[in-house]
């Protein structure tokens, strides 16, 4: 039996939510406020939304990463928080003839995280190569599926399920993961999807090492919408890893992945945690 480095737990609730441009999420009865502690950004490679939907021309979005700590009160302890938002950089068309989906992964495994502190954003030190681009083809063929399906004359495409990794992806990355049909209001650049962890001891730093230290698999589907159900357009993909890089002034440093140094032994391969599908209308 193999036995593969333990995937990192979901120890906090996933939410997709309206949030501040710096990626906080006002709490009640919190003192003080929240303080940005780590962050972020990777490309995203997308395509330009303003050309015909049998034309590729390449272009660049961003994900930003913010990492914040809320305190509760003194007397509970404090909360720390990872914010996601995407900003199109100016490239989103309303009305486009370009559909856009975005998938977050949600658990890396222990040993890629490791792997993954040095990755430049193309994901290939985190999950290596050969993942990398099979499971990004996988991902592109079941949003395909799923387009296809939709019923003709339907302003909304069917949310398509995510297939398990490839093969070349084992003991590194697991399914989980949050779908987003993309509308105008997810690619402004505020945070919408927050992780946030349990409340913990403000001495207790496992939950920020983690924060900091988590890779975040995102990958970037768009396709032309032309023909028959929208589906005989190109189609475009990618995946990128988004990461802390950075701390703020008086902050904890990024240190190593909890636990890392630590294997579990287990005798199937099992997906932690549930894939969340959720559409978001096109505004």
């Amino acid at each position: 039996m193999k036995s593969p480095y333990l995937l990192l737990p979901l120890f906090a609730t996933f939410a997709l939510t309206n949030a501040d441009a710096n990626g906080t999420v006002p709490e009640t009865g919190s003192e003080p406020g929240p303080t940005l502690n780590a962050t972020g950004s990777v490309y995203l490679h997308a395509t330009n939304m303003s050309v015909d939907p049998n034309t590729g021309v390449p272009t660049l979005w961003r994900a930003n990463l913010n990492i914040t700590e809320f305190t509760v009160s003194p007397a509970i302890g404090v909360i720390t928080n990872s914010a996601i938002g995407i900003d199109s950089l100016g490239g989103w068309v309303e009305n486009s003839t370009w559909d856009s989906t975005v998938i977050f992964f949600l658990n890396v495994a222990r040993n890629a995280t490791v792997d993954g502190q040095k990755d430049s954003g193309d994901c290939y030190a985190t999950l290596g190569e050969a993942c990398v681009r099979q499971y990004t083809l996988d991902i592109s063929a079941a949003i395909h599926a799923a387009k296809i399906s939709t019923r003709p004359g339907s302003n909304t495409t069917s949310m398509p399920t995510i297939p398990p990794p490839p093969e070349s992806c084992e003991y590194r990355l697991s399914s989980a993961s949050i779908v987003i049909h993309l509308g105008s209001k997810f690619v402004d650049g505020a945070a919408y999807v927050n992780n946030r962890s349990p409340v913990h001891d403000a001495s207790n730093t496992t939950s920020y090492q983690e924060a900091t230290t988590q890779i975040w698999p995102i990958v970037l589907v768009q396709s032309g919408k032309s023909g028959i159900n929208n589906a005989t357009g190109i189609s475009t993909s990618r995946m990128s890893c988004l990461r802390a890089n950075a701390t703020t002034e008086g902050s904890k440093a990024i240190g190593g992945v909890p636990g890392a140094a630590v294997h579990i032994k287990v005798y199937t391969w099992a997906v932690i945690g549930v894939t969340c599908l959720v559409g978001g209308l096109l505004l």
